[in-house]
């Protein structure tokens, strides 16, 4: 799993829930998805967090200081966040390698 979030982060419930149900009213279901979409999404953290006994999550997250967010402008943010995304891509693929030691099964990257 890729997430573009940190591992430890819960979507909010909509504060604005009503307001969904009006703008879509010609559209209830789609209202009705939009207002269960932060309870599916916790829902779906939650699995990935503790998969069953007899399923392999192996979890690309971002650390928890990650400043990069949906709507960032700012290209030095844009480009810190780029570097630091291609920097652990290169030590996950060292480590899997075994160059240090470790393998997919003991790698620290592989959650």
């Amino acid at each position: 799993m890729i997430l573009s979030h940190p591992l430890s982060y819960e979507m909010p419930k909509s504060r604005s829930q009503w307001f969904m149900g009006r703008l879509l009213k010609r559209h209830p279901e789609i209202a009705n998805s939009m207002r269960k979409r932060a309870e599916r999404y916790n829902a779906s953290l939650d699995f990935i967090r503790n998969p069953p006994k007899d399923a392999l999550v192996r979890v690309i997250a971002p650390p928890e200081d990650f400043s990069v967010k949906r709507l960032t402008m700012n290209q030095t943010l844009l480009d810190d966040g780029y570097e630091m995304g291609r920097t652990a891509g290169q030590a996950h693929l060292i480590n899997i390698r075994g160059e240090h030691g470790l393998t997919e099964e003991n790698c620290h990257f592989c959650l």
